[in-house]
Formats: structure tokens, C-alpha cells, sequence
């Protein structure tokens, strides 16, 4: 049976890998880059302005990993049609997830406009943060179906094997963001002095284009054709089902992420410096891991869907190879440059020796990165997701927090103590991912 989509699966498995990977990794850079450029212009407000960004950051960063209960499904259901060549399953499954977007995005919007106060107070957040933050993150949660509408229709291009053009109008829109910022952050070309609230206005007005564009061209390209009076709840379980466990394991790793930060705080103002500069400096592997981890999603999808089991197991296969050449050398730069990486930021000696104790130790558990992607990335575009929902509980909350307070605190090993934790933790969720995927489950799995 003939294929849809952009992908020609009988091509070499690995020039298919590179190809629908890099221009994620390029959306990834632009991202990161956006973040940056935000930080920069909200830094020139003051301390406090920064405080109020960043919290607000890290409750839009648990939003956004939530949008999996969508977009995990998404991807399987229509990488899977494409492969299998039903093109009208792919315009209903699309139908179905931009339903679901609204229905998950609106009462969101709703929730957080009635409580951005109590979630910043409960961050810790004194009173004057507070007040700077609120408007902000209320525009945030604002632009929450607009997000998920957004992240639908372009999962749903990264399933038909077509990155490009996500990639393309996440750089346009994130440029109109960074340029938007400052007009109305200060208040340049006689425009309205919104201070922090301008920011919030900027990443609103960005994710609307960015939503209206992907959707244009899905509809443009023809894969959209609305049939909201034909519901159905047979379909709508089934993304509900396999972007369920997506969310749990995609929510699980910010929110231990916070309750680690308690931890290190136990060790000092230092500690948590060196913390915050190693997670930071940490996440090159992750802008092509991203990458690595969408093909084998997308490609696993459709070689499924083509009844090719075979080519499946070839591509998990060649992203393990080209995901351990990469980590291995950028692993080697980490490990040597640690220091260096840790005093471009900050010079505090404590600071660059905690910091680079981070680097190296976090650096070379995410060696064994390249297989949890593969792993869990051909299990997850097969739409069984409840393997990375269990490895991911399990590495974050069975593993990681209790052997971090143990190991830190009981065992008196200091801050290198939750480095380690949370070294062993990846390794541990490497080793289940592996063990399910190798029971060849995922293989058996119908949608």
C-alpha cells in the first residue's frame, strides 16, 4: 500500500533519520534562543522583574509539557495513517486533536486567569514579584489554546514526515517575538511602556501567528477538512489514551526538577547557583536528541502503519548509532571544558566547583541518552506510551529524590550526592525503557 506524507520510507533509514530530525533541532535552537533574548530584555527591568519571568517560565514549562496528552497521540495516529496510506484518517484524527486541544486549552485558561495569583504565591514568590508577575502569566495561560492548537497542527506535519515547515514558522515567529519585545517592553516607536506585562503581549501575539500559520498550511496542503459534527469518541479515547502516559512522563521530570532544587538549597546560595548554571549549560544533547527522538517517532509510526516492523526495528537501530557518535563527543567537550563552561557564567570558586562536578557527572550518564530516545521514541510513534510513563515515575520519583536526600544529606556526600542521584536516575529509566522494548509489545500495537 502507498504512503502519504513527505517521507520516502523506502530510502535509507538514516539519511530519513537526518532528514526529519534537523529541522527540529533547528526549531529547538530558535526556542532557546527566544528565552535568552526575553531574559536579556526583561534583565534591563531589575531583579525583581527576572524573578517574576522565571516563575511564570516554569509554570508555562509544566503547560507546555502537559500539551503531550494531545500531541503524543497526534503523532502516533496520523504517522501511522500516513504510512498505512488513509488519508481520511489523517483529516479525521486531525479534526479530533484540535477538538481536544480546546477542550484541554480553554479550561486552562479559564483555571489559570482565576488563580496566577495563589500559583505565585505558592512558588514562594514575595509580594512584590507577585504583583509584576500576575498580568504576565495571566497573558501566558491566555495564550494556552493558541499553544496547543499550534502544537497540534505541526505534530501533526512532524507525523507526515514534513519538519520543515514547523521549523520555518518557528523561527519566523519567534524573530517577530524578539523583535516585538523591546517595542513593547519599553515602550519604543511612541507604543505603550508595558514593562514585563509587554513581554507577556509579545509571546501571546507570537503563538497566535505561529498556531494560524501551521494550521493554513494544513488545510492549504489538504489534510484538514473539518468534520466537527461527526464526532468520534472511539478516536478521540484513543489519543486520549496514548497521550495520557506521554503527559504523565513528560510532566514528571519539571515538577521532580523543582522538588531536586529544594534539596540543593539544603547545601547553600551556592549550591543553587551551580544548579541553575549546570541545567542551563547541560542542554545542548537535548537540541538534537530532539531531533534524533521525533524521526524515530515519526518514522517507527509509518513503517508500522506500512506493515514494516522490520524497518521500524532498522531505524530505532541507526538513531542509537548516530545519537552515541554525537553524545560521545560532546560528552568529551563537557567533561573537559566543565570548569571553563561553569566561570563563563559565574567566577564564585564554590560555584565553578559544584558546577563542574555537575557537568561531568551529568555528562556522562547522558551517554546512555541515545537508547532512551530510540527506546522510548519507537514505542511512543507505535502509540504505547505507558512504558515511558512507568520509567519515568519510577527514575523521578522511586529513584531519583529519595536517593539524592539519602545519598546528599544521610551519606554526607554534598551536592555531588544529587548529581550522582540524578545520573543513576537516567540510567535506571534507560534500563526500563529497554526492557519493554525488547518484549517487542510495541510491534503488536493497533490503533
Amino acid at each position: 500500500m502507498e504512503g502519504l506524507g513527505y517521507i520516502d520510507l523506502e530510502k535509507r533509514s538514516d539519511l530519513n533519520i537526518w532528514r526529519i530530525g534537523w529541522p527540529v533541532m533547528i526549531s529547538s535552537i530558535s526556542s532557546t534562543l527566544l528565552t535568552l533574548v526575553d531574559i536579556f530584555w526583561i534583565g534591563k527591568l531589575g531583579a525583581s522583574q527576572v524573578a517574576a519571568v522565571s516563575l511564570s517560565g516554569s509554570v508555562f514549562g509544566v503547560i507546555i509539557s502537559f500539551a503531550q496528552v494531545i500531541s503524543a497521540g497526534t503523532l502516533a495516529t496520523i504517522s501511522r495513517y500516513a504510512g498505512a496510506g488513509r488519508k481520511k484518517r489523517i483529516s479525521l484524527a486531525l479534526d479530533h486533536s484540535l477538538i481536544l486541544a480546546l477542550l484541554v486549552g480553554i479550561p486552562i485558561l479559564l483555571f489559570g486567569l482565576g488563580q496566577s495569583f495563589s500559583i505565585l504565591s505558592l512558588l514562594g514568590a514575595q509580594k512584590e514579584v507577585v504583583e509584576i508577575g500576575l498580568p504576565y502569566l495571566k497573558l501566558l495561560f491566555i495564550a494556552v489554546p493558541f499553544l496547543y492548537l499550534g502544537i497540534v497542527a505541526s505534530t501533526a506535519l512532524y507525523g507526515l514526515g514534513n519538519t520543515k515547515i514547523p521549523m520555518k514558522i518557528n523561527l519566523f515567529t519567534s524573530l517577530f517575538n524578539m523583535v516585538l519585545d523591546p517595542f513593547l517592553i519599553f515602550g519604543w516607536g511612541g507604543l505603550p511602556r508595558w514593562g514585563v506585562a509587554g513581554a507577556g503581549v509579545a509571546t501571546l501575539l507570537s503563538l497566535i501567528l505561529n498556531s494560524l500559520l501551521n494550521l493554513r498550511f494544513v488545510i492549504k496542503e489538504g489534510f484538514l477538512i473539518p468534520q466537527f459534527p461527526h464526532l468520534h469518541f472511539s478516536l478521540l479515547g484513543k489519543i486520549l489514551s496514548i497521550g495520557f502516559p506521554a503527559s504523565i512522563a513528560s510532566v514528571t521530570r519539571p515538577l521532580t526538577g523543582m522538588v531536586m532544587f529544594r534539596i540543593v538549597a539544603l547545601f547553600g546560595t551556592t549550591g543553587i547557583a551551580a544548579f541553575g548554571i549546570g541545567l542551563r549549560t547541560i542542554g545542548i544533547p537535548f537540541i538534537y536528541l530532539m531531533g534524533l527522538g521525533t524521526a524515530v517517532q515519526t518514522l517507527v509510526g509509518q513503517n508500522l502503519g506500512a506493515e514494516r516492523p522490520d524497518r521500524a526495528e532498522d531505524v530505532v537501530k541507526k538513531t542509537m548509532g548516530v545519537g552515541l557518535l554525537l553524545q560521545t563527543v560532546v560528552t568529551s567537550l563537557y567533561f573537559l571544558w566543565a570548569p571553563q563552561i561553569i566561570s563563563a557564567f559565574n567566577s564564585d570558586p564554590e560555584v565553578v566547583k559544584m558546577g563542574t562536578s555537575y557537568l561531568r557527572i551529568i555528562s556522562l550518564s547522558l551517554l546512555v541518552m541515545p537508547f532512551t530516545i530510540a527506546w522510548g521514541g519507537a514505542q511512543r510513534g507505535a502509540g504505547e506510551t505507558k512504558p515511558s510513563m512507568i520509567s519515568a515515575l519510577f527514575s523521578n520519583w522511586a529513584v531519583k529524590i529519595p536517593l539524592a536526600f539519602l545519598v546528599a544529606k544521610q551519606l554526607n556526600w554534598g551536592v555531588n550526592g544529587v548529581w550522582i542521584a540524578i545520573g543513576f536516575s537516567v540510567l535506571v529509566e534507560t534500563i526500563v525503557l529497554g526492557a519493554f522494548y525488547y518484549r517487542g509489545g510495541w510491534k503488536l500495537k493497533r490503533l
